[in-house]
């Protein structure tokens, strides 16, 4: 297919991307603090054979999603291979290399300095949803190798945009189409991360926090999770099936034990340490 049949293809979505970018920047304008310049959001939609034909992708950057519309014929081996290894229910963090013979990826190098980034996949039965993060910057969030913390960073940012996303009014139906199915079926499962959590749960954790040893219960934690995640006293108390009397209680009682009287404080503390317990479910 010829860029001109590509472009009569998919110039709609390059006209409403324009229209768009405005409401999109200012809604990933937070991201700036962490040095990170490119935003996106996606949807590959599935048939029942988990193949994809249709992609709706929101991107902060006019120039690479032009370029993507007028060149790519597919998603791209190494974004279709990280698809395929998320699965139903999951989130799976991609790291993208620069390394590589995926021809978006060096074309995105090459033509707009592209240095680093993340591609956070979910999928969902009909629809495997994305949020992309990338950078020029040799001093970003992404552009060093990343902790469990600063991954929580980008969960958190995350929810931030769910939470705008239905006042951004995005139309799908401005949506790239691809000239043939991509196969996005998920691989066959080879680990059981369920029963892993299950046979080495963490039920209290000591921690050294200023210079004093502390134990933190797992509901304490818990509750810190969600603080963190950006959630209100009532919507955490909603997700642990407490009440909101109940959680302040135990962020009381953390802000006993660690001194910190502040919830960025805590918030932080929560980020220095998270890789020491379980994620929430």
């Amino acid at each position: 297919m010829v860029r001109q049949e590509l472009l009569n293809l998919r110039k709609d979505c390059i006209e409403y991307q324009t229209c768009i970018n405005e409401r999109l920047n200012d809604v990933a304008s937070p991201l700036h603090h962490l040095n990170i310049q490119w935003f996106g959001y996606g949807r590959f939609y599935l048939d029942e054979q988990q193949q994809c034909d249709t992609f709706f992708w929101a991107n902060t950057h006019l120039e690479s999603f032009q370029w993507y519309c007028l060149n790519a014929l597919d998603n791209g081996p190494d974004f279709t291979e990280a698809i395929r290894q998320t699965q139903l229910g999951e989130t799976n963090y991609f790291t993208v290399s620069l390394n590589t013979n995926d021809y978006i990826i060096n074309a995105f190098q090459e033509l707009y300095s592209f240095l680093a980034g993340i591609s956070v996949y979910r999928r969902h039965p009909t629809y495997v949803e994305l949020w992309d993060f990338s950078t020029t910057q040799t001093d970003s969030l992404i552009s060093a190798a990343l902790n469990f913390s600063k991954l929580q960073l980008l969960s958190r940012y995350i929810n931030f945009f769910n939470d705008k996303l239905p006042a951004l009014d995005l139309d799908e139906r401005n949506s790239i189409k691809f000239p043939t199915k991509l196969n996005m079926a998920p691989y066959e499962k080879i680990y059981n991360f369920d029963k892993f959590l299950e046979v080495t749960e963490l039920n209290r954790k000591s921690l050294i926090v200023q210079g004093k040893l502390i134990t933190i219960s797992k509901r304490e934690w818990e509750c810190l999770y969600m603080l963190a995640g950006g959630k209100t006293m009532k919507e955490a108390a909603k997700s642990l099936r407490l009440s909101p009397r109940t959680v302040e209680s135990y962020l009381n009682n953390l802000k006993i034990k660690t001194g910190y009287n502040t919830k960025s404080d805590l918030i932080k503390m929560y980020l220095d340490n998270s890789a020491s317990f379980d994620t929430p479910a």
